[in-house]
């Protein structure tokens, strides 16, 4: 007779390590999803792989070995706590809107990759904390602790806890009970203050949103979207926030040079692109164009979150193509999630410094041409009101409208479009440099930048296996469409490489008619000279391991230069 026994809800109750069912798995997976083309945005091909989010029976005989990699589950784990945090009420949200959670979920991959270091077989050293772990066996179980720890650390509400108890069950569950003082070894490694220092809420909730509000609208520079004339500014004070990196340097110095003056002609070239694809329901954007813009949007939405979540499930779908192993992926999501919060304050910092207006204000007041009926097509309000999460859910408002929306206090029948001013926002906080292109191209630059380290399997770094498809929550085949109050079809994307990635994560805040190009171009080459730094900054592989990297910082572009 085996001595192997599981984990079962009463040892891990025993244990006080919580359990509880729900709130897991809130995205199915493609299959799951799946709808036959039905308008302009479907693909003109049927899908091919799972969903980025989730497990579910199409992917149920993986589960147990995706398990056993503590990155790939808890990971994952933290996506959803970002979509989580955005579809309860607005008080409760611990990460809200794009820099906190790109914060938060750079220390929860710092905690990891210094706990892979501590107690795997590695070829780097932490960040924060070095030397090995004390323990012998269960490397993977010493991970998740500490994951889990720093996870209730950050998040710590009674709906995130919740979620975070039934992800204990599932990691433990196929653990026997020798496990266990791995795991208790993990939580007291995240415990360390070299961790929890960096996680200041009182702070970060203050450089959010201040009351009263410092920021102070200058003539003809950033206000309020006045569709959502309620609306405050979110990260006024975040540039104060420290970087996670603790050598990163003078912010200012990554940031992007002065932008175009309205009557430079680079501004006016991005003033009349805009205005043609970028306005609600135009009749000269393309299928393509629309798609692009949803495909990236991660505007806060219910169920969805911010832009950081999407870029990670997309690295990491990229990562487990390459087959990188445990210790590969904790340092690659490391840099990235590390480059990303890091580049949040980079460009906070230059979007006050300069002010610069968005389209919905640019157009409609312009000196030479004014608009005065200009709508853009803004950014969704997908999964609107009926799908927040608690009580009174018709009335409750969601991280998102800390970004800017209205709070909608009319419930509105599931069948009925909604209304302008309750599908669509512009987000309140200055266009330049663009927060999607930052963000995304420092995140993107470390995934080159790592891919160029494993010359032996990859050709070429940027390029991306055809086969794959990335599918956005916000084209699953479920998210509710922002206008129509209607599910958007399944529309998986494939790139052929990382670069068209980018590009194409730039210019879709353009096709939403929230952002200048110029917004996006210089906010991608400031993402670029972040991930530099964060790679010759942080988890270094030792003298030998580490190969030059053929991959070279991106020049400055001006919008002339684009295709």
């Amino acid at each position: 007779m085996t001595n192997f026994t599981r984990f079962n809800r009463r040892n891990l109750f025993k244990l006080g390590l919580g359990a509880t069912t729900g709130l897991t798995g809130f995205a199915a997976t493609a299959q799951e999803r799946r709808q036959r083309p039905s308008d302009e945005l479907s693909p003109q091909h049927e899908p091919r792989t799972m969903n980025l989010g989730g497990y579910s029976e199409a992917t149920r005989g993986l589960d147990l070995a995706r398990r056993h990699n503590p990155i790939i589950f808890w990971n994952e784990t933290s996506l959803q706590l970002v979509a989580l945090d955005h579809s309860i009420d607005a008080k409760d949200a611990r990460a809200p809107g794009p820099c906190a959670s790109a914060r938060a979920l750079g220390l929860v991959h710092i905690v990891m990759a210094d706990a892979v270091a501590a107690a795997y077989t590695v070829d780097f050293e932490g960040l924060y904390v070095r030397g090995r772990a004390p323990i012998r066996a269960f490397p993977d179980v010493f991970v998740g602790g500490a994951a889990a720890w720093i996870l209730e650390f950050i998040f710590g509400t009674p709906a995130h806890s919740q979620f975070i108890g039934s992800q204990r069950l599932r990691f433990l569950d196929s653990y026997e009970p020798a496990a266990l003082p791995s795991w208790e070894a993990g939580l007291a490694f995240a415990r360390n203050e070299a961790f929890t220092s960096r996680w200041d809420w009182t702070a970060i909730r203050r450089a959010i949103l201040a009351t009263p509000t410092p920021y102070v609208p200058r003539p003809r520079g950033h206000t309020v979207d006045p569709f959502n004339a309620d609306q405050g500014f979110y990260g006024v004070q975040w540039a104060q926030v420290p970087t996670l990196d603790p050598r990163f340097g003078d912010i200012a110095s990554y940031g992007p040079p002065e932008p175009p003056r309205e009557h430079d002609r680079e501004y006016l070239r991005d003033f009349e692109e805009v205005r043609q694809l970028g306005a609600y329901r135009a009749d000269r954007a393309t299928p393509a164009q629309i798609r692009s813009g949803l495909f990236w949007a991660y505007d806060g939405a219910r169920l969805i979150g911010t832009p950081p979540r999407l870029y990670n499930q997309i690295v990491r779908q990229i990562a487990e193509d390459d087959g990188m192993s445990v210790a590969e992926m904790a340092r690659l999501l490391a840099l990235c999630n590390l480059a990303m919060a890091d580049a949040g304050i980079v460009c906070w910092e230059a979007k006050y410094r300069y002010g610069v207006w968005r389209p919905v204000a640019g157009i409609r007041q312009s000196l030479r041409h004014p608009h005065n009926d200009w709508l853009p097509f803004g950014s969704p309000r997908t999964n609107p009101t009926q799908f927040a999460l608690g009580k009174d859910t018709q009335f409750r408002a969601t991280a998102q409208n800390l970004m800017g929306a209205s709070e909608n206090l009319l419930p509105e029948p599931a069948s009925r479009a909604l209304p302008y001013k309750l599908a669509s926002f512009t987000p309140n906080f200055p266009a330049y440099p663009s927060g999607h292109a930052t963000f995304g191209s420092a995140c993107f630059d470390i995934l080159k930048r790592v891919r160029a380290e494993r010359q032996r399997t990859l050709v070429d770094p940027n390029r991306l296996n055809p086969s794959i498809d990335f599918v956005s929550d916000e084209l699953n085949g479920v998210s509710i469409d922002n206008f129509s109050n209607r599910p958007r079809p399944y529309v998986p994307l494939s790139y052929s490489s990382i670069d068209q990635m980018i590009e194409d994560n730039n210019r879709s805040r353009v096709h939403l008619g929230v952002h200048w190009n110029f917004d996006c171009e210089r906010g991608s080459d400031s993402g670029a000279r972040v991930a530099e730094r964060i790679y010759g900054n942080a988890y270094q592989r030792r003298a030998g391991d580490r190969p030059e990297s053929d991959v070279a910082p991106r020049p400055f572009r001006s919008s002339s230069s684009r295709r």
